[in-house]
């Protein structure tokens, strides 16, 4: 699905006039070996007028993108285990599925969805208000058992019973067939972020510098970091990569974090085995072990290009 270019031409001429219009890197998706997805949003202030922008790209190099959507939709969070089961979430309830020149949107659920995540070539879940949660098959969306009636903000974890959740008031959960068990921490924090890599050893994070280990689900391991909001954890090759809302990412050493990377916003991080990927306030970042590489959505008389 691909706007008309005079329609992107007469939205972005309304967009760039707002003095607080924006440019948003939202999220990367992996599709595949060196191949990947980044989600784009540019905006007016009020989030009235809004154009979301989806490239598929090769090797992480402009020249080998493309874009696979461009839509007035707002969209906000993207995921996939390869191109053919590319998901992106609208803001709300609906759901856009399909390989990039096939889009079908369709509505996933009656209640306000906070994040998509695919689990596997088949099982997408989609979390969201008041614990709510869904799981699609392929076919259906089935609702899963809140465990805690608070807003979940992300979901990680493995094959087998290794899917954890996490939300406000201290939420940390796991998955258990049709139903979410609640983990008691005695913490009361927002927590936005979760890695499952490790079921034996969870992390999570959130607000004002809340930063843990679990082990085993139930040695609980605070992380020396700074006050600042922390919405993502990731373990790759080895390391523990951290990112916050004041200076970008961080790596763990020992029980405290250091700065490792500065993108001024570290608000997602994703990985395989060669790479790890980070979303940045407007820019995707991709980083092989020694090198960091971004990519910036660019727009000019009526077409929108990575650089």
């Amino acid at each position: 699905m691909i706007l008309e270019r005079d329609r992107i031409s007469y939205l972005m001429s309304e967009i760039l006039i707002d003095p607080d219009y924006h440019y948003e890197c939202t999220q990367v998706a992996i599709t595949g070996a060196n191949t990947c997805a980044i989600l784009f949003e540019t905006g007016d202030g009020d989030h009235d007028r809004t154009i979301s922008v989806i490239f598929e790209v090769e090797d992480f190099d402009p020249a080998k993108s493309r874009p696979i959507m461009i839509t007035e939709n707002w969209l906000f969070s993207l995921s996939a285990t390869s191109t053919k089961d590319l998901s992106a979430l609208e803001v709300g309830r609906d759901v856009w599925r399909g390989a990039p020149d096939n889009w079908a949107r369709r509505n996933a659920a009656n209640w306000f969805c906070n994040r998509l995540w695919c689990y596997d070539a088949t099982t997408t879940f989609l979390i969201g208000v008041d614990g709510l949660s869904c799981r699609f098959n392929g076919t259906t969306y089935a609702p899963i058992k809140p465990g805690r009636n608070t807003l979940l903000f992300d979901i990680h974890g493995q094959r087998g019973r290794n899917i954890y959740s996490v939300g406000a008031a201290g939420t940390l959960q796991r998955l258990d067939g049709e139903a979410w068990t609640p983990i008691d921490l005695s913490l009361s924090a927002r927590f936005r972020g979760v890695d499952a890599t490790r079921p034996e050893l969870l992390r999570f994070c959130g607000d004002n510098g809340a930063c843990f280990e679990l082990r085993d689900e139930a040695e609980l391991i605070p992380i020396t970091a700074p006050e600042s909001t922390f919405f993502t954890v990731r373990q790759w090759q080895g390391n523990v990569y951290w990112g916050d809302s004041w200076f970008g990412v961080y790596r763990q050493n020992g029980t405290e974090l250091e700065e490792f990377h500065e993108t001024r916003l570290g608000y997602d991080l994703r990985c395989d085995n060669d790479f790890l990927y980070c979303v940045g306030t407007d820019t995707a970042w991709r980083f092989d072990g020694d090198s960091w590489k971004s990519l910036r959505l660019h727009y000019e008389a009526g077409g929108f290009t990575l650089v």
